[in-house]
């Protein structure tokens, strides 16, 4: 039976906290996530306040961002949120940029 290897690939991550969901300028976010906030709902890599929470479109649809959940930007520049503890266990420290 054969036995692969996920390879490493960097993505870009942002701790969402309750800073972040309250009076945060735009400029204060990375770039790519200041582009996810300017989609439409309805556009791939979207996130965007529904009235009660935070939410994300993903590859699989719309999905609730938890505060204390990581937002990740994909290789093909898709979004997710992550729990913390998937996190830690799959996503390790590279660099900043």
């Amino acid at each position: 039976m054969p036995v692969y290897r996920k390879k490493p690939v960097e993505v870009n991550v942002w701790l969402w906290d309750r800073e972040c969901g309250v009076n945060k300028p735009l400029g204060a976010f990375p770039l790519w996530l200041q582009t996810a906030l300017q989609k439409r709902p309805s556009e791939m890599g979207a996130f965007w306040f529904n009235g009660v929470t935070w939410v994300v479109s993903t590859l699989e649809g719309p999905h609730l961002v938890s505060y204390g959940n990581y937002l990740i930007q994909g290789v093909n520049g898709e979004l997710f949120s992550c729990d913390p503890e998937i996190f830690e266990k799959t996503y390790e420290y590279v660099r900043e940029f």
